[in-house]
């Protein structure tokens, strides 16, 4: 039943075949009233369930899906494939309150796979309720706020919104020496780019009244095909930044977020300080960013491992950039898995680097993601010297610290390894809410090896 529903939450993000016909189900079956009264049976029964071997009827878990996501559906007489939304902020309210109340439950009996499938309700739960919760929004003041609280920062490149806990689900606003990136993930935004635009020219103001911004370029990530629209002059693509004293390459076209993780800037500084005379394995490598400052500050070899041609490309670029010698070998265009069944442990390193993909966007994905994370740093640890370092993250907004926390405690368990005390995932750019897993879905540890 959880990996019947963790195909629902996966199918609502794509073709929501699935998820609409357990709607349609649910409605036709019970009738509108009899669901929500009957799933509250459920609700109060799951309620005081202190072990998840108790469940009874795996349709105890289904009905909480229907309470929760179904109840807010209505049928459609025009279109009798896809069910209406039937919705109001006050309808909402009280669920969330249901919600709160059932996930803390939870917490208490420690009912880990009912907590991951509740994650999953409250991201639909979340998605489907948007335009209800900020229709009546004061995006000008939360704009305010949120840019307020990070213009004191000394950065190059910075964030100056952080979506959900900035009360601003669905929206990112990046800054690149100047140059301002916002994405969205809904329409909402599009629709309401120019007081946006105007929030952000209020901060960025110089001597005689100038705008100092250099552009401000706008990233639809709710299409199918994302496009880019330039609201304030043409973006340089790629554009040149100084991070760490890199010139690095930023283009939002045609490259995750835009070729640059500004997430990574503790990663950034541990190797500012030390690699010099370490070997180090990039994995993941992405635009390699990571591999030139650690050549720049001195590692007497960085292999760069990413599957993208043209994100090794561009990193030659960055090496280019940067007066790097660029030595062929060291850029790798392969798997990470065909690379560690390839090495299987014969090469040994002083530092791996290892930052994966997403590979849970939703919440309550049941599919061997546990394994699938255990796996990877198991290869990981493996090309390690003795005392040398694993830099492990976890940017799935689907797989939650506890999770991903319970993958590195095995690996503490067994005493061959420690985890170092650095703070790599801790932002002043980037707040987070550690109860909400979309949140804080950026996860980066740091495993030594012992001798």
């Amino acid at each position: 039943m959880f990996d019947y529903i963790s195909r629902l939450f996966y199918d609502f993000a794509h073709e929501k075949y699935y998820f609409n016909a357990q709607i349609l189900r649910d409605i036709n079956y019970y009738g509108k009233e009899q669901l929500k009264q009957k799933c509250l049976e459920t609700y109060t029964e799951l309620f005081h369930l202190e072990n998840e071997s108790e469940l009874s009827n795996p349709l105890q878990i289904l009905k909480l899906f229907s309470f929760f996501i179904s109840s807010f559906y209505t049928y459609d007489h025009n279109n009798k494939k896809i069910p209406k939304l039937d919705i109001s902020h006050n309808k909402y309210l009280e669920f969330e309150k249901l919600y709160k109340n059932l996930k803390r439950r939870f917490e208490k009996n420690h009912l880990f796979k009912l907590l991951d499938m509740f994650e999953g309700i409250k991201y639909l739960l979340d998605n489907i309720s948007f335009d209800v919760r900020f229709e009546n929004a004061n995006l000008e003041l939360l704009l305010e706020t949120a840019i307020k609280s990070r213009f004191n920062k000394n950065y190059n490149n910075f964030r100056i919104v952080n979506c959900k806990k900035d009360n601003l689900d669905y929206l990112e606003i990046d800054c690149y020496c100047l140059h301002i990136i916002i994405e969205a993930k809904n329409e909402y935004y599009w629709k309401n780019k120019e007081i946006i635009v105007n929030a952000i020219e209020r901060h960025f103001k110089i001597r005689d009244g100038k705008n100092e911004i250099q552009t401000i370029t706008f990233k639809k990530s709710y299409e199918k095909i994302k496009s880019i629209h330039y609201l304030y002059k043409k973006l340089p693509q790629p554009l040149n930044c100084i991070e760490n004293g890199i010139n690095i390459l930023v283009n939002p076209d045609g490259y995750s977020k835009t070729g640059f993780f500004i997430d990574n800037r503790n990663i950034r500084k541990y190797l500012e300080k030390n690699s010099e005379g370490k070997s180090i394995l990039n994995l993941c490598s992405f635009t390699c960013t990571l591999g030139a400052l650690a050549k720049k500050s001195g590692a007497k070899e960085v292999i760069n491992v990413d599957k993208e041609k043209k994100y090794i490309m561009l990193g030659k670029e960055i090496y280019k950039n940067n007066n790097i010698k660029i030595n062929n070998y060291e850029f790798v265009v392969q798997r990470i898995e065909d690379y560690f069944k390839k090495n299987n442990g014969k090469r040994k390193y002083d530092i791996v680097i290892m930052d994966l993909p997403e590979i849970a966007a939703i919440p309550c994905d049941f599919f061997d993601k546990e394994k699938t994370y255990r796996d990877y740093n198991k290869n990981a640890l493996n090309l390690l010297k003795s005392g040398g370092i694993l830099i492990t993250s976890c940017c799935s907004h689907g797989f939650s610290r506890e999770r991903f926390d319970k993958v590195i405690k095995e690996f503490i368990d067994e005493k061959k390894y420690i985890k170092i005390d650095y703070n790599f995932d801790e932002l002043d750019d980037h707040p987070t809410d550690k109860n909400d897993i979309y949140s804080d879905y950026l996860k980066i540890y740091g495993i030594q090896k012992l001798n």
